[in-house]
């Protein structure tokens, strides 16, 4: 699925490419466990890939022999959109906790340009969650999932709803994310 996307970007590029200087780097930030998720996500955005000069950056596009922690918080500290997939594997991720939510948080209370959509994946428990940042230890800010406007309920997870209802619910994220980064 990968190669498509660059397919995309270098057909685009060809015919007139990104603004120099434009960020519109969307990072999707999940567990292994719910790759299903990015796939079916990713669809949805291609369209935007091709016409909006959106970039969709997840981990399976770093290479072999890659310093994934290197590359992952590049790509992360460069992005300008974040799409948090919330399920109980993302909230038990050690990785997410310490080296991806908090540097998220910090850039979006920095004022950076930062747009965050959460999106329930299945129930968890979420709304107990908190992140402390810049440091994950003892950092003088913390901030609770309840605390960000979620995409959908936790009585209506993706993992709960019918294909056409996921649909809906991640469509309607693709089209929030080209209107937010249209702006930038």
């Amino acid at each position: 699925m990968t190669r498509y996307f660059e397919e995309d970007l270098v057909e685009f590029r060809s015919t007139g490419g990104p603004k120099i200087g434009v960020n519109r780097s969307v990072f999707l930030c999940y567990a292994r466990e719910d790759r299903q998720w990015i796939d079916k996500f990713t669809v949805h955005m291609r369209p935007y890939v091709r016409q909006v000069r959106l970039t969709i950056w997840d981990d399976a596009q770093i290479a072999a022999g890659e310093d994934w922690h290197v590359k992952l918080q590049r790509k992360i500290r460069s992005s300008s959109a974040v799409v948090l997939f919330i399920s109980k594997h993302f909230l038990a991720s050690s990785y997410i906790a310490a080296s991806e939510m908090p540097v998220f948080l910090w850039k979006r209370q920095q004022r950076t340009k930062l747009t965050i959509f959460p999106i329930l994946v299945s129930p968890s428990v979420w709304d107990d969650v908190e992140y402390r940042y810049p440091d994950p230890a003892s950092g003088p800010h913390v901030l609770k999932l309840r605390d960000i406007q979620m995409v959908n309920s936790e009585e209506s997870t993706l993992a709960e709803m019918s294909e056409s209802e996921q649909d809906r619910v991640l469509v309607s994220v693709a089209k929030k994310l080209n209107s937010a980064l249209s702006d930038v």
